[in-house]
């Protein structure tokens, strides 16, 4: 088996802006669990239509 005591940790350093981090994340994820993201498009189906339209004119599709 390899000796690996020699290498240097894998954990980070701890950072001020780790935390930060991880609290985004956390506020990010509620926002998702309340469902505030996530659900779908929030644009109407004549937007979509607009979309495709628009996608045929400049694609040639």
């Amino acid at each position: 088996m390899l000796k690996t005591s020699h290498l240097p940790s894998i954990s980070p350093p701890s950072h001020p802006r780790d935390r930060d981090a991880y609290a985004h994340q956390r506020e990010w994820q509620a926002h998702i669990d309340a469902g505030r993201i996530g659900r779908g498009p929030s644009i109407t189906p004549e937007q979509l239509a607009q979309i495709a339209h628009n996608e045929r004119v400049l694609l040639g599709r």
